[in-house]
């Protein structure tokens, strides 16, 4: 019996594991001018990481609840990417078709150093770190994390909590409901939270 318990055991994981469908994009960009990403997307884990000089990658990891995997025409039929030299919009399509079986999505976006970020989530997290700014980050439900960015960083949150560490130039953070960190921030913070602590070092 203890065989048979063990082999049952063995075999969970990989009935509970979760089918994943990974998508890919690189474009090119100037390297002696600044890029400007634009991004609107409905729910999903939002990186916007520093990754190489001269291109934006967009990585996209979609995670299933079945044996299903999404279409591969996922560009641009459910991610539409608009590119006019170093200006990046990248964007969910409105009424896309996606599966009921599509229960997750993270977003990885690699860029230069030299880039503004403007990023909207409906649902879900952003993780921004590592760029020159400005960051302008709005989420309606879900947490904002931004780290060592050289220029300034406007956050608003309907319901979550904000984590701003290592900001060059002055910090707007506001959230309805949820609390307010932020750490070495020399040119200060105008902070706001309708319910929730704010905490600064």
């Amino acid at each position: 019996m203890m065989v048979v318990v063990i082999a049952l055991l063995a075999c969970v994981p990989v009935s509970f594991a979760r089918p994943t469908s990974e998508f890919l994009r690189t474009l090119t960009v100037t390297p002696a001018e600044s890029v400007i990403l634009d991004i609107e997307i409905a729910n999903g884990n939002l990186q916007v990481v520093y990754g190489r000089d001269g291109q934006v990658s967009i990585s996209v990891v979609a995670r299933t609840s079945a044996n299903v995997q999404l279409d591969d025409n996922f560009f641009p039929s459910v991610l539409a990417i608009d590119q006019q030299g170093n200006h990046v919009r990248i964007r969910n399509v409105p009424q896309a078709t996606v599966p009921e079986t599509a229960i997750s999505f993270v977003y990885r976006i690699d860029v230069p150093y030299r880039t503004q970020v403007i990023s909207r989530v409906s649902q879900g997290k952003q993780n921004i770190s590592g760029v020159l700014g400005p960051v302008n980050a709005v989420i309606g439900m879900g947490d904002v994390t931004a780290a060592y960015i050289s220029k300034g960083v406007q956050a608003q949150v309907g319901s979550g909590n904000v984590d701003l560490q290592v900001i060059g130039e002055h910090v707007e953070a506001m959230t309805g409901s949820g609390n307010i960190s932020c750490t070495r921030l020399p040119q200060g913070v105008n902070a706001e939270t309708g319910d929730g602590d704010i905490t600064l070092l």
